[in-house]
């Protein structure tokens, strides 16, 4: 082995080796399609989380005008947030801002 400290010319085309494109890849264009997909799902649900947000009741139509519904008397329980149990004794879950009334 000797080192040169300068370049001289070995000829035209000294080697086995071609001149090829680099392979694309399709990671970029699936992670782009795998956020647009979580996009639309997440936006979906919020939408349907906020569309399903209105009032809530845990009596019947025929209790409310009094058709059927017992004279007895019954608590209302509320304690920290969001736990109640209403006059029929159910639970329903409450979360979030907002006013909540409770009325027999």
């Amino acid at each position: 082995y000797i080192a040169e400290t300068t370049y001289r010319y070995v000829g035209a085309g000294a080697g086995d080796l071609d001149i090829t494109p680099p392979r694309r890849s399709i990671i970029p264009m699936a992670v782009c399609v795998g956020l647009g997909l979580l996009a639309v799902v997440g936006l979906s649900v919020l939408g349907v989380a906020l569309a399903s947000s209105g009032a809530t009741s845990t009596t019947s139509i025929q209790q409310a005008a009094g058709l059927g519904a017992s004279e007895s008397t019954g608590s209302c329980l509320v304690w920290g947030d969001p736990h109640f149990e209403t006059f029929d004794h159910s639970f329903p879950s409450v979360f979030g801002e907002g006013e909540q009334w409770l009325v027999k």
